[in-house]
């Protein structure tokens, strides 16, 4: 983004104009890094798909653990709801992998995929 000024010279003489160039990141999400079961008050107690409403549909979210293991799995719910998200329940604390298809607003299926600690 910014903005752009283009120049264009012949015989004739010179020509430009100026253009503002916006950029917006239509496919924004957020997945934590660490979450705990066992933290105090609501936030932070399951790990769950997040985003500014740019998912139209969370197709797949799953967990697996360091062995490759599924640990858990969801289909076809909308972001932003601790209720759709991992508790950690009956896995010990440890890093594990993660796996997201998610269709954004636009018509775009995205996919992701990565790690979080679970602690504690």
């Amino acid at each position: 983004p910014g903005l752009y000024t283009v120049s264009v010279y012949n015989a004739c003489g010179t020509a430009s104009g100026q253009t503002l160039v916006n950029y917006q990141d239509c496919h924004r999400i957020f997945l934590p890094n660490v979450f705990s079961p066992a933290a105090n008050g609501i936030a932070n107690q399951a790990f769950y798909v997040q985003d500014y409403g740019d998912i139209a549909m969370i197709k797949t979210f799953q967990i697996y653990d360091r062995w490759g293991a599924l640990v858990y799995q969801n289909h076809d719910f909308l972001p932003n709801d601790p209720l759709f998200g991992w508790t950690g329940a009956n896995s010990p604390t440890g890093v594990y992998a993660y796996y997201v298809v998610m269709q954004f607003n636009d018509g775009e299926t995205y996919y992701t995929k990565g790690d979080v600690t679970l602690l504690k």
